[in-house]
């Protein structure tokens, strides 16, 4: 029971780390007239702080950002003085983004200290706006018949929506005009009525034809615009625009464009607004101009009423005591009624009877089409019949008439070819999806290869370095003792001294060659085969055995696994970092190598380890001299050698050889250390190479 407080701290700790939402504790200041004058960070988690953009704790809120409003004061304050919790929504001035915050009093009356827990809404507040945009469009054209009058109105709507200066739609016609109707403008001239292609440039045209958008952020700073379009455009007052072609069968068939009069940065969300707003005022206008050509030749068209495909109806409405519609009488049908229904003596019956299981909404349609005198037009499924139809309701004559018309067809095949449609479109986001990761494999490879030429690059500098300096640093000694040797009149104690240095020139010119060979050699591709561990470790021990007895050493260690690896790698890592342990040490060394066997999900580390993949965990640490952290990135460096090290002999290769062995068996490596109380060397190795 002594423990639980202890775990429900650690516990706290954790969430507070690593929890999604921005979480702060803040305290309120005063002025002297005990008025809120500023709020002070007390404590921020690391999500709040990426919110705030830096880190937060000990800092006025107003020094980070400036002068908070009244409204947060008022909200805060009624916090700590009710000790209600409140939860509010705003938006942040600086990145644009949307937050909820919830905010409680720690502690109880007089407490002037709350917590606020920040969540990101952005995305949910665009989805909304966006939802609301589309209704607003729908709204405004659903009962537009007018296909002049509904392009007007969708470009209205579009235009005040993005705040644009101008938003237009136009029809192609042929390959040289653009017929652009009434559209929206505010600070821009509107541009309407019948324009030559060759005012814009085929080259635009060709683009509006392959189905790309035209995307210009900034006219004077896009070089790929050609001379002649962008005197154009600059002609017209357009600095900023985004063109989105209509393309049927291949072709363009009509452009949405909206204008800006200075540079703006058009956003994906924007882009994509644009695009689906095209499309569908693209079908609402066709719908809208086939509906138009069918008032237009109805009466000319009487005579078709019998062979039409089409299902027609006339029927009268029956009304409750309250004016509800309760149910319809067929008056009159066509034959295709009868084909597309399977109803030969419809006339005179009610739909009720007909279709005892009709989907709720239909009568309620009815009614609005009747009381408004606007027609109505959805697909609706028929349980009765198992059929899916597309049908339109209109009413027949003005307002508190009695009839109204239905014109509908059977859409069963197309439906059914819909949803094989959407199976099939599923299967090819599916392989989309598969072949996009694909290519970012690739591409990971390929940056992989890059850092490794680098890397290669890196080591051919300072091979270089060794041949300038490293290699030619002990001939140049040896040179000059043996000069001196040549020498008359040289005792024999200077000669020894001078043939002591000659050796220990050579010597260290040997170490530094063999070290030079071993490093290279890790380069070369070599079999992966079951390595254990456990005797890699028992030949380094033999290797050292008269070092570990002269220092009197102590290597302990755990069951090593079996990996796959190279044999001659696996060698060399664990030799040099015994080496190391051993020469660097002021007393007995102790070294002890810990391992565990996990997934990658299964241990805590900054690597990225994958998380179905099985790793070993190699844990190396000596009591030895230790090195200070801010080197713990250079260690691994060719030739680096620690202030602390310059004493000791070495060629500062050793540990290079141990990174480039675990980097080529796909591994990380990591090393901490303290000066005068040793180092660990922390190491990851997957269990098992892929090929």
């Amino acid at each position: 029971m002594a423990q639980k407080p202890v775990l429900t701290n650690d516990i706290f700790h954790s969430l507070f780390h690593s929890m999604d939402e921005g979480f702060c504790v803040l305290e309120m200041l005063y002025d002297d007239n005990k008025k809120p004058a500023d709020l002070l960070y007390i404590e921020a988690n690391p999500a709040f702080e990426r919110i705030a953009g830096m880190p937060v704790t000990g800092k006025k809120v107003s020094e980070i950002v400036g002068d908070l409003q009244p409204f947060w004061f008022e909200t805060y304050e009624t916090v700590i003085q009710t000790g209600a919790p409140l939860r509010i929504e705003y938006q942040g001035s600086q990145t644009g983004h949307w937050y909820s915050v919830f905010a409680s009093r720690i502690g109880g009356d007089g407490s002037i200290r709350i917590t606020g827990i920040f969540n990101d809404i952005t995305e949910r507040k665009r989805a909304d706006e966006r939802q609301a945009y589309f209704l607003k469009l729908n709204d405004a054209i659903r009962y537009i018949q007018d296909p002049v009058m509904l392009q007007q109105a969708a470009m209205r709507v579009l235009g005040e929506y993005l705040d644009v200066n101008r938003a237009f739609y136009g029809e192609l016609q042929g390959d040289d005009l653009l017929v652009i109707g009434p559209g929206y403008a505010n600070g821009l001239p509107l541009i309407e009525g019948r324009l030559s292609v060759d005012d814009f440039g085929q080259e635009l045209m060709g683009i509006f034809h392959s189905g790309q958008n035209v995307l210009i952020n900034d006219l004077h700073a896009d070089a790929s615009m050609l001379p002649a379009v962008k005197a154009s455009f600059e002609g017209i007052g357009i600095r900023a625009a985004i063109g989105v072609p209509l393309v049927k069968n291949g072709k363009a068939h009509a452009v949405l464009s909206v204008h800006q009069s200075a540079p703006r940065h058009w956003t994906e969300n924007e882009i994509k607004l644009v695009e689906e707003t095209a499309e569908r005022t693209w079908a609402a206008v066709e719908w809208a101009k086939a509906e138009e050509e069918l008032r237009e030749s109805e009466e000319k068209y009487r005579t078709l009423f019998e062979t039409i495909d089409d299902g027609f109806a006339l029927f009268e409405l029956e009304r409750d005591a309250s004016g509800k519609v309760i149910d319809i009488i067929y008056r009159e049908t066509n034959a295709a009624f009868a084909v597309h229904t399977g109803w030969k003596d419809a006339v005179g019956k009610r739909v009720t009877e007909l279709l005892p299981n009709m989907r709720h909404g239909v009568l309620e349609r009815i009614q609005a089409v009747a009381d408004t005198g606007l027609p109505q037009r959805h697909e609706s499924y028929q349980p009765d019949l198992d059929r899916w139809y597309d049908v339109r309701h209109s009413r027949v004559g003005g307002p508190g008439s009695s009839y109204g018309v239905a014109v509908f067809r059977d859409i069963t095949a197309r439906k059914k070819a819909e949803a094989e449609l959407n199976e099939f479109n599923t299967m090819l986001e599916s392989q989309v999806t598969e072949r996009t990761a694909t290519i970012r494999k690739n591409e990971e490879e390929l940056r992989d290869t890059n850092k490794h030429l680098q890397l290669i690059i890196n080591q051919l500098e300072s091979f270089n370095h060794i041949a300038s300096h490293d290699l030619q640093e002990p001939l140049r000694k040896i040179q000059i003792f043996a000069s001196r040797l040549g020498e008359t009149g040289q005792d024999d104690l200077r000669k020894a001294v001078f043939l002591e240095g000659i050796q220990n020139a050579s010597g260290r010119m040997r170490n530094l060659i063999d070290d030079l060979l071993a490093y290279s050699r890790l380069g070369s591709k070599e079999t992966f085969r079951r390595v254990d561990l456990n005797k890699i470790l028992e030949q380094v021990r033999n290797d050292y055995e008269l070092l570990i007895a002269d220092k009197k050493a102590i290597i302990e260690s755990d069951d090593l696994p079996i990996v796959s690896a190279v044999p001659f790698q696996m060698r060399q890592l664990f030799s040099n970092l015994v080496s190391n342990s051993l020469k660097f040490s002021m007393r007995h060394p102790v070294i002890t190598i810990r391992s565990k066997v996990g997934k990658g999900q299964d241990f805590t580390t900054a690597f990225p380890l994958k998380a179905d993949m099985e790793y070993v965990e190699l844990i190396v640490a000596d009591n030895g001299i230790g090195f200070d952290n801010e080197y713990k990135d250079k260690i691994f460096n060719l030739f680096q050698r620690l202030p602390a090290q310059e004493k000791i002999s070495g060629t500062g290769i050793g540990l290079s050889i141990v990174e480039k062995a675990v980097k080529e068996h796909k591994g990380f490596i990591d090393a901490s250390g303290e000066k005068g109380k040793g180092a660990v060397f922390t190491i990851y190795l997957p269990l098992k190479q892929s090929k």
